[in-house]
């Protein structure tokens, strides 16, 4: 839906969440978004598992409490802009 990048940082906004991938030292962060259906987030869950292998490249993060100041100006950036996006995919019962 959205993606920027911002001095060693990627965010992106899709539709299973709130992605921040961080280049150095490398580390996968996501912002869950808890409207996906059962099977999705099942299968989420199991591709996290497989590549997180050595146990420290992701961490999940159930509710915007957990992202900082920063992390949260580009969520709601990034939010705000696929808006229009969303709602069409809505329209054709793509999005959750």
């Amino acid at each position: 839906m959205g993606l920027f990048y911002q001095y060693k940082m990627f965010y992106i906004y899709g539709r299973n969440g709130f992605w921040m991938i961080q280049a150095d030292p490398f580390h996968i962060r996501l912002l869950r978004n808890q409207n996906i259906p059962a099977r999705d987030a099942e299968k989420l869950d199991e591709t996290i598992a497989k590549y997180n292998t050595n146990g420290n490249q992701f961490t999940v993060i159930n509710d915007e409490s957990g992202l900082t100041w920063e992390e949260r100006k580009a969520y709601n950036r990034l939010k705000d802009k696929a808006q229009p996006r969303i709602a069409k995919l809505k329209e054709q019962g793509l999005y959750p």
